[in-house]
């Protein structure tokens, strides 16, 4: 049965495995999901799918708002392509902590230069 202390280097050292592997996750059913919105808003533009909507309103007696309808496929073009590029782009570095191991009977002596090797001599 393992110490707790093996437990703990052990979970340490899977924790950020873990953590890369879910972001990888992500991002690639961001790609996927972003494919499917452009992919269904090329269908709806191809279709000539129209939204007829027009409304708006007054803020304040010199600020009036209004909101007119435009092609629902572009809009899903355009979700679909901002949602591919966050899954693109770069976010930020993951850094670990560093892992401190009691010295112990099992413990890895550190790797020192590597030993030489003798070459054959072909002359």
């Amino acid at each position: 049965m393992p110490n707790n202390a093996s437990m703990a280097v052990v979970t340490a050292q899977l924790t950020p495995i873990f953590v890369v592997l879910g972001v990888m996750t992500l991002r690639v059913l961001a790609l996927v999901l972003g494919y499917r919105v452009v992919k269904l808003g090329y269908e709806a533009l191809i279709k000539g799918v129209a939204g007829n909507f027009d409304f708006g309103g007054k803020v304040k007696s010199d600020v009036e708002l209004k909101l007119v309808s435009t092609s629902p496929g572009l809009l899903f073009v355009l979700l679909g392509v901002a949602l591919m590029g966050w899954a693109l782009l770069p976010h930020s570095e993951m850094t670990t902590p560093a892992i401190r191991v009691e010295q112990g009977p099992a413990a890895v002596a550190p790797a020192g230069p590597p030993a030489p090797v003798a070459r054959p001599d072909f002359d």
